[in-house]
């Protein structure tokens, strides 16, 4: 069998046309952006002072003479010599013709000294006086200032020492009296009766007239006689019954003696002139429960 050929199909153009499109379109963007570039570099260069340059290039002649005149006698040191519009001194030049010659070390002039240019300097020197003046004020202020400072801390150590010496002497004082009623209270709870009959004593009793002096008879009996409520080794119990019978209103005091060593507190009536009466005073004490006995001393 005889092959059977097909037709070819055509080749299309549209994308290759396409791609050269966009390729021209490209070439055309570049090169405005480039162009754009170029305008604002060249913008910003135009605008921007460039460093080193002349100022004075729109200047006309006449400017550029008197600036150049002013100049030239212009001295940088003009403010320091002296006040300001004065004159620069005058440079005196050594003559061309003679030949400069060194000075002899021995006939040199001494170094004058530094002028006074105190008076020349007429702002300067009120400028430095109201500096100082003001120095002086705030330095006195200051001062002051610490002064009050320390006439006020004074004052305040004066106050705190007078209120603490104040603070210790009401509590010495307080102290004192809690003390004081302290041992008041420690005699009471000891001596129970004697408190009492000493309370009871002073709200009662009121000093009475002296009785008149009796006529004492002569002595009939050579001895004395004591009535003894009792001998105890604790000073505390002897007290207790010596109030007992200050209660029952006979008066007793407390003697001591020395016996082996120790001592011994004796409650004792007395003294008696007559037997008679220190038996009664006996009796008295042992009917109110309480012993006693008859001590006989010679006169």
């Amino acid at each position: 069998m005889a092959a059977v050929r097909l037709p070819a199909r055509p080749v299309s153009s549209a994308p290759l046309a396409r791609q050269r499109g966009i390729g021209l379109l490209g070439f055309i963007v570049g090169i405005v952006v480039g162009l754009a570039v170029a305008l604002a570099v060249a913008v910003y260069v135009t605008k921007v002072p460039t460093p080193f340059t002349d100022k004075s290039v729109g200047r006309t002649a006449q400017q550029q003479a008197e600036e150049d005149a002013r100049l030239k006698n212009w001295d940088p040191n003009a403010g320091l010599q002296g006040k300001k519009g004065s004159a620069p001194p005058a440079v005196q030049e050594a003559p061309k013709d003679e030949p400069a010659t060194q000075p002899d070390p021995a006939e040199e002039p001494k170094a004058k000294p530094a002028p006074d240019t105190t008076d020349n300097h007429p702002e300067v020197l009120g400028d430095r006086e109201q500096e100082l003046a003001k120095a002086r004020e705030e330095a006195a202020a200051k001062a002051e200032a610490d002064l009050k400072a320390q006439e006020q801390a004074r004052a305040k150590a004066r106050a705190e020492a007078k209120a603490k010496a104040d603070a210790e002497a009401k509590a010495k004082a307080k102290a004192e009296a809690d003390a004081k009623a302290k041992a008041d209270r420690a005699n009471a709870s000891t001596d129970p009766i004697g408190a009492l009959v000493e309370s009871r004593t002073a709200k009662t009793q009121q000093p009475a007239p002296a009785p008149a002096p009796k006529p004492q008879a002569a002595p009939s009996e050579p001895f004395v006689y004591f009535v003894q409520a009792g001998a105890f080794r604790n000073r505390t119990e002897a007290d207790a019954q010596r109030a007992r019978l200050s209660l029952l209103g006979m008066s007793a005091r407390i003697t001591e003696r020395d016996q082996a060593g120790r001592t011994i507190y004796r409650v004792r009536l007395g003294p008696f002139s007559s037997k008679a009466d220190a038996d009664s005073a006996r009796s008295r004490v042992e009917g109110n429960g309480m012993e006693a006995a008859l001590v006989r001393v010679q006169r």
